[in-house]
């Protein structure tokens, strides 16, 4: 099952948070405390200075692969973004990194119109328009839809091309 998708800045900052149904139904008794303890395991185990020295700008593409208790964390850069993905069961490293993210990538590109800062995905509709994508991809942890074409037409980011 699908667990989560994070998305931080380079500095650690959490931009979006996309939980789904793997896991996630413990988690409401317990409330934000349990999501933030959640997102710190994620950066320090993700954390793009381990080997550069805390406060470092990224000098190159960081990306790995971790265990959290049952869940398997792919995670990468892109553009300014650290993105975080988990899942466990036939969500496994190969399909995360290689089905997944991206996906994840490409919905980031469209929305923030492949200028990939943290001002564009928080300014105006950007940051929802994301969600309403990710909330497309995946539903109850499940992933629904692997083409960007199919997610942005079903959560109706892009008109339909008639065909003739």
């Amino acid at each position: 099952m699908l667990h989560s998708v994070i998305i931080t800045n380079s500095q650690g900052i959490l931009l979006l948070s996309q939980y789904f149904g793997g896991g996630c139904e413990a988690w409401d008794a317990e409330g934000a405390s349990a999501r933030a303890s959640w997102e710190r395991r994620l950066w320090a185990i993700g954390s793009p200075w381990v080997n550069q020295g805390q406060g470092s700008q990224i000098k190159e593409p960081v990306d790995g692969v971790n265990m959290i208790d049952q869940w398997t964390v792919v995670w990468c850069s892109y553009g300014d973004f650290i993105i975080f993905l988990s899942g466990n069961d036939e969500y496994d490293e190969l399909i995360l990194a290689n089905e997944i993210l991206p996906i994840v990538c490409a919905l980031l590109n469209e929305h923030c119109e492949k200028k990939l800062t943290e001002n564009v995905l928080l300014r105006g509709d950007i940051y929802g328009k994301v969600t309403i994508s990710l909330e497309e991809m995946v539903r109850d942890g499940h992933l629904f839809h692997t083409s960007l074409d199919a997610i942005l037409k079903m959560s109706k980011m892009r008109k339909s091309t008639p065909t003739t």
